[in-house]
């Protein structure tokens, strides 16, 4: 999302299709429990959020240092405004620890709950499933739930936030790591599933150990297997596989025909993802799963907690798409840091026959094969023009070129906008980081490194953590 000012946020008009409650309430969780009524209206205010009508703190079911808010606005406006910039706010907890605030839409009073629009609800705009049927209206799939929790508990969020109960609940195994696993809810009716879908997504509760966990909610698949046998009896719920994949299951070798395919580039994605966990993301920004190809994982360098992955589309609308929606999206990764995706449309696959682009040589086991201990063969690092170059400190030590190269593909930077590399001398002997200066081949990949570079967490030897600091280098000095 690009920034917006809070006067542009107060003055931006409700989404088509986004569903306010009628008293124009927001849900709003991770609040700091000694957060009042008073104290929110000004925290509110300092961002530029007005409007605000009334704020009911509620109760808290397990101890913590933060609790959840139901606030009231003025108009369906305002809420969208209040909640479109609250969404992912930092704020500081007495602890000194940082949380990020979740906002969403407030289920409606138990005793008026209103009907959802399915087709039109901002929880599941992504899928016509009634004309589809690749969903089932009746039941949602719940992941990232604590492994120790039951349908008892399940229910207990029903009844707290007016949620109808459901008919049945169905816990699936833990992950692998045996931290979270997964649950299959049913419920009478299609606006019962709906609203608790309104619930759920996003909602924070505490494991044991007090670790937050935030629920991911969709409508499960509506899969049938061989033998009429269905989700229901097999505890399976699967995403609607496209032709081009079908035919791959029965195809041998790699994934070279997706290579063509137009996709996006994706960067900062949570490295503890699976596919289907690429695919709830769709889901939540609002795109359609199904109408997703295939997901690639590429190799991880440097980036413990996060990994880069390519999002494989039929047409170059679904692209396009995709890098709109999934641009900034928050995420959390495993070591519970967020961060935010950043997507751009992949460059074509490189043909093999092309020409080697200057200080690329064809030798070394790199692929960089000029990149000698003194930088690029062809000509001095000054002859490029000032603005091309980034000068980028805390870089770790033990790095050189290549690991620089790698890591402008982490971030979304074809390499080949990487024109020379000059690492420079240390200047203390005992710091663990240094600097280099980076050229580019124009002034738009310089200007774009510096925004992907800028603060860009790197891990050292020793585990610990650094932000890169990137900024124009100094024009050469005239001799």
């Amino acid at each position: 999302m690009p920034f917006m000012t809070g006067q542009q946020f107060l003055q931006s008009p409700t989404p088509p299709g986004f569903s306010v409650p009628p008293d124009c309430s927001v849900y709003l969780s991770e609040v700091p429990v000694e957060f009042t009524e008073a104290s929110l209206q000004a925290f509110q205010a300092s961002l530029g959020i007005y409007g605000m009508v009334s704020a009911k703190i509620l109760a808290r079911r397990t101890p913590g240092p933060t609790g959840s808010v139901i606030v009231k606005y003025q108009n369906p406006d305002l809420a969208w405004a209040a909640m479109s910039k609250l969404s992912g706010h930092p704020v500081k907890l007495s602890t000194g620890e940082m949380r990020h605030l979740i906002a969403k839409p407030a289920a409606p009073p138990k005793e008026s709950v209103a009907p959802v629009d399915l087709n039109t609800s901002a929880w599941f705009d992504n899928t016509n499933a009634e004309s589809t049927g690749n969903y089932d209206l009746l039941s949602l799939y719940l992941a990232d739930l604590p492994s120790e929790f039951t349908q008892s508990d399940l229910e207990q969020i029903h009844q707290q936030f007016g949620a109808g109960l459901p008919s049945s609940v169905k816990i699936l195994p833990p992950k692998v790591s045996g931290e979270t696993c997964s649950a299959i809810l049913r419920y009478e009716t299609a606006e019962a599933a709906g609203n608790a879908l309104r619930v759920l997504t996003g909602f924070t509760v505490n494991d044991r150990s007090g670790r937050q966990q935030v629920l991911t909610a969709r409508y499960a698949a509506q899969k049938r297997f061989p033998g009429g046998e269905d989700w229901s009896r097999t505890g399976q719920t699967q995403y609607p596989a496209p032709a081009l994949i079908q035919h791959r299951q029965h195809a041998s070798g790699a994934d070279s025909g997706g290579d063509s395919l137009p996709s996006v580039y994706v960067s900062d994605m949570p490295a503890d993802l699976a596919e289907d966990g690429v695919r709830n993301i769709l889901a939540q920004v609002g795109l359609d799963p199904a109408s997703l190809v295939a997901v690639k994982f590429l190799p991880r360098k440097f980036q413990v907690q996060s990994v880069c992955v390519l999002l494989r589309y039929n047409d170059m609308a679904s692209v396009n798409s995709a890098v709109a929606a999934l641009s900034g999206f928050q995420v959390v990764l495993p070591d519970g840091n967020s961060r935010q995706l950043r997507a751009r449309v992949a460059d074509p696959p490189k043909s093999t026959s092309a020409p080697s682009l200057p200080g690329f040589g064809s030798s070394g086991a790199s692929g960089f094969g000029s990149l000698g201990a003194s930088g690029f063969g062809g000509g001095a690092l000054g002859n490029a023009a000032p603005a091309r170059d980034l000068y980028v400190a805390e870089v770790p030590v033990e790095w050189g070129k290549d690991n620089l190269i790698s890591l402008h593909s982490e971030v979304g930077l074809e390499p080949s906008r990487v024109a020379q590399i000059k690492i420079l001398p240390r200047r203390h002997e005992q710091f663990p980081t240094g600097a280099a200066i980076i050229s580019y081949v124009d002034e738009v990949s310089a200007k774009t490194a510096l925004g992907l570079l800028q603060d860009r967490p790197v891990y050292l030897q020793d585990g610990s953590q650094r932000q890169l600091k990137a900024r124009f280098a100094d024009p050469p000095k005239k001799r």
